[in-house]
């Protein structure tokens, strides 16, 4: 029985007739029914949830891995954030995939493609494989058993990691240029090794696998060499993206036709040159410029040096102008506008 007083907050009126209060408290009655059920199974979901996390995630084992990762005294509270940070997006992968420690490895495929899913950069991606690895060794040591860590993900799966990565950046739309007066403006802000980095990008066009590659002396991947027919130093570099091609014929000649490009040919003799993070990329010029800014503006400066497009085309590595022309062709007009100004 409804007290009265209760008729008007549950949708009763004095003019309802018999059939229409019976309509409602059957939908109340419905409705109840469903609130209880939700409630029911989010109890079920989360009694679910804390038996997984506590097969795979032990109190005890969390408690003492996470004063391992941030309890050095050494470590900066900034870099104690940071783990815990990273930290927490491993759970996510340690809890979706549910494993024995001792499996990782053997399921290595299974991690690389949460990072798809996921839209992990290879760089964060490595921070977690070690955080991971470590993750595990604490595990294995405490069961006395052997650890096997997993590794870093090579050739197409890295690829495919790092094409994704980019691929999920497309909603901001593409990069724009970075020119050689916006990177002076904010060299202060960069170390010289990531200052020399996006000077290599500007000047030689390459893409970020492809810089980072010239870190590792004594490879295939690169070499520098003296054109006696040209009389300049040629820059040879792989091309990692065309995973389907033979390797001498991945390889592209960059001429060092300017002073500017003797200078990036000095960088990367000296081999002090790394990547700014994405973060700081975005920092320091607002999501507007990422690191293929600099083989964004490389068209424009090498149309501004009246070479000829079906160079540049071959130094970008495209496979025809066409490629090229359909990719850039905003700037060519720009460019060529100067030339007859």
């Amino acid at each position: 029985m409804i007290p009265q007083a209760a008729w008007h907050a549950l949708g009763f009126s004095v003019r309802m007739t018999v059939a229409q209060a019976r309509e409602r408290a059957s939908q109340i009655n419905a409705q109840n029914t469903l609130e209880a059920n939700r409630i029911k199974n989010a109890a079920a979901r989360v009694f679910r949830f804390e038996l997984v996390e506590s097969a795979f995630l032990p109190e005890s084992v969390v408690a003492e891995f996470e004063r391992q990762i941030v309890g050095e005294s050494l470590c900066s509270e900034t870099h104690k954030r940071k783990m815990m940070s990273h930290w927490k997006r491993l759970r996510d992968l340690i809890l979706e995939l549910q494993l024995p420690v001792e499996e990782y490895v053997e399921n290595k495929n299974r991690i690389y493609a949460w990072f798809v899913r996921e839209d992990i950069s290879l760089e964060y991606a490595s921070k977690l494989i070690g955080l991971l690895n470590r993750w595990c060794k604490l595990n294995c040591k405490r069961e006395g058993k052997f650890y096997d860590p997993v590794p870093a993900p090579k050739g197409h799966s890295r690829q495919k990691i790092a094409d994704n990565y980019f691929a999920a950046e497309t909603y901001r739309g593409e990069s724009n240029p970075l020119t050689p007066a916006l990177l002076d403006q904010t060299r202060s802000s960069l170390t010289e090794e990531q200052y020399n980095w996006l000077y290599i990008s500007i000047w030689f066009g390459l893409r970020p696998q492809e810089i980072n590659s010239l870190r590792v002396k004594n490879t295939r991947n690169w070499k520098i060499e003296y054109d006696r027919r040209l009389a300049v130093r040629v820059l040879s570099v792989d091309q990692p993206k065309l995973t389907s091609i033979e390797m001498k014929k991945r390889m592209k000649q960059i001429p060092c036709w300017t002073e500017e490009q003797i200078q990036a040919l000095k960088m990367i003799e000296s081999g002090k040159f790394k990547a700014p993070s994405y973060k700081q990329m975005r920092k320091l010029f607002e999501n507007r410029i990422t690191l293929y800014g600099g083989r964004k503006n490389f068209v424009s400066l090498m149309l501004d040096r009246d070479q000829g497009i079906e160079d540049i085309s071959a130094w970008l590595g495209h496979q025809s102008i066409e490629m090229t022309w359909s990719k850039y062709r905003d700037k060519m007009r720009v460019s060529y506008k100067k030339k007859s100004a």
